[in-house]
């Protein structure tokens, strides 16, 4: 019964949705009018008859027409209905109360426009309130940049198109140095100019088809679909020279103190390169603006590892299965892993490109096998590394690697 019920309260909800679609439809909403006004003509035709009931189906057309299509569409259809009216009036000169119609003409025709301006004018109204409450759902209210909400919303979209044509995007974050002196020294009023006019700057550089999204406080984040990392630099770059060139002012300082000058630092990541989520990019780019930041500020870092990778943990550890001429009197040291490989330290040269590792994990008594690729290979004083790449790691697994070495 339950089931039958969730059933037709689905269909009933679908059929609603689909009624809202065809009543939105521009091209059915003039049809409706149009054939409103041609059934009128003919009952009034058939029946001979100009009754206040009628007239208020016309009124009713009229205001249908002003909410549907603005002032000037109450206008037309106010016109549309006397034109109408005094065709009537000059063709069918026997109609019953015809000369009561005439004497009243002027009040209708004052109905007629009253009723298609002045809900064409709610119609206005009402629209400049949804897109007022759109942008504040969308765009962040002081820099008229996308909000935090939909930053996010947006980058994950971006993902799935760029999964589905496999094509790359990049994401810069941005934040300015400093900023917290700023509103110490003139107030957050001034700040807040500051970040409007910064944001400007950032949106008169960039494509029209790339997003800027304010990330919290002094931070935005950049989404540059189908840019690589040279073409993201060149953008950075070209925002870092107009910042450069620019004195940013508000109001609210003094009139006889300058602009101010700002400076800014960002960190740069790609997908799929530097990770595959939206979490995974939000920490790469985060963490490389991190190194901008710890490198002295007014810098740009470019994160140009495929993967970000730290130092393993205690009972993380790889064991290679495979025979490959390795020395038994040192053991296989991890020099740093991420979710997607690793680079080992090994006792001897290794020639061969493929090998089954297994991998285990602190607190973990199950034991995983992968085979792994080496994508690069070198020597160090007398020491040996290998790059390694994990060619079929479960996601568990992965998940569970990057969340231990997590830097």
């Amino acid at each position: 019964m339950d089931l039958m019920l969730q059933k037709e309260g689905a269909i009933l909800h679908q059929l609603k949705i689909r009624i809202q679609r065809v009543l939105g439809l521009r091209n059915f909403r003039i049809f409706f009018l149009i054939l409103g006004c041609i059934v009128l003509i003919v009952i009034r035709r058939t029946t001979g008859a100009f009754g206040f009931s009628l007239g208020y189906i016309y009124i009713t057309l009229i205001s249908l027409a002003g909410f549907w299509f603005g002032i000037w569409g109450g206008i037309l259809a106010a016109t549309v209905a006397s034109l109408i009216l005094i065709f009537e009036i000059n063709i069918f000169r026997y109609w019953l109360f015809r000369d009561l119609v005439i004497v009243g003409i002027l009040v209708r025709f004052l109905a007629y426009y009253g009723s298609g301006i002045s809900l064409g004018l709610l119609s206005v109204m009402d629209k400049r309130l949804r897109e007022r409450l759109k942008n504040l759902a969308y765009y962040d209210e002081l820099t008229a940049c996308v909000n935090f909400r939909w930053t996010m919303q947006l980058l994950e979209n971006e993902i799935s198109r760029s999964k589905r044509y496999a094509k790359e995007f990049t994401v810069v974050m941005i934040d300015l140095d400093f900023f917290k002196k700023i509103n110490d020294s003139y107030g957050h009023m001034v700040g807040n100019d500051v970040l409007a006019s910064f944001a400007d700057i950032i949106k008169s550089v960039i494509r029209t088809a790339d997003i800027v999204g304010r990330y919290g406080g002094e931070e935005f984040l950049l989404i540059l679909p189908e840019a690589n990392l040279q073409q993201a630099l060149i953008v950075v770059e070209r925002i870092k020279t107009k910042v450069a060139q620019s004195k940013l002012y508000s109001k609210y300082l003094h009139t006889t103190q300058e602009g101010l000058q700002v400076k800014f630092s960002a960190g740069v990541a790609s997908y799929p390169c530097n990770g595959g989520t939206s979490a995974a990019l939000i920490s790469v780019v985060d963490n490389a603006l991190y190194q901008a930041k710890r490198r002295g500020r007014d810098r740009i870092f470019i994160e140009r590892r495929r993967w970000i990778r730290a130092q393993g943990v205690a009972g993380l550890n790889i064991e290679i299965v495979d025979e490959i001429g390795l020395k038994k009197d040192k053991p296989v040291k991890i020099v740093n892993i991420s979710g997607h490989g690793a680079l080992l330290c090994v006792p001897n040269e290794v020639t061969v490109d493929t090998f089954l590792c297994r991998l285990s994990l602190p607190a973990h008594d199950d034991r995983w096998e992968v085979n792994c690729r080496v994508i690069h290979r070198h020597t160090q004083q007398n020491e040996y590394y290998l790059g390694i790449f994990f060619s079929d790691i479960p996601e568990s697994l992965q998940a569970d690697i990057s969340r231990l070495v997590r830097p």
